[in-house]
């Protein structure tokens, strides 16, 4: 593939993850969740074709993504949403995911769990946690 093409092709990738950081740094998670989801859900055609390294840190940002927004309804006592989004975090993590370097998805993995356990303690529910 030539480099005029493969920019392009980046180019929704590259926009989302600056964006998601942008927000981050606002406190727009929300937003910035939103925006990995729907360059990845627009350009699913194009997953497989870019590198290991661009999708792992969209996939790994997209897991903080995710952890930060179950901790931010959490604490807001929306817990269905929460439990929503620590399910996500748990699928971008589950090891089926390649695209995700696996010493970071460990990680992340480890974070979703505890994460869950601080949900399930705030339910009562201290033999599930």
């Amino acid at each position: 593939m030539d480099p005029e093409t493969e920019n392009k092709m980046l180019q929704p990738f590259l926009e989302a993850e600056k964006k998601f950081i942008d927000c981050q740094q606002t406190g727009e998670h929300d937003a910035g969740v939103k925006a990995l989801e729907n360059a990845l859900k627009e350009n699913q055609h194009y997953v497989q074709t870019i590198t290991n390294t661009i999708l792992s840190s969209l996939f790994e940002k997209l897991a903080v993504g995710y952890n930060t927004l179950g901790m931010k309804y959490l604490k807001s006592n929306m817990t269905d949403l929460s439990l929503k989004f620590f399910q996500k975090a748990e699928a971008v993590t589950d090891p089926a995911n390649l695209h995700l370097d696996s010493n970071t998805r460990l990680i992340l993995r480890a974070v979703t769990y505890n994460n869950l356990g601080c949900f399930y303690k705030s339910m009562n529910k201290l033999h599930t946690a």
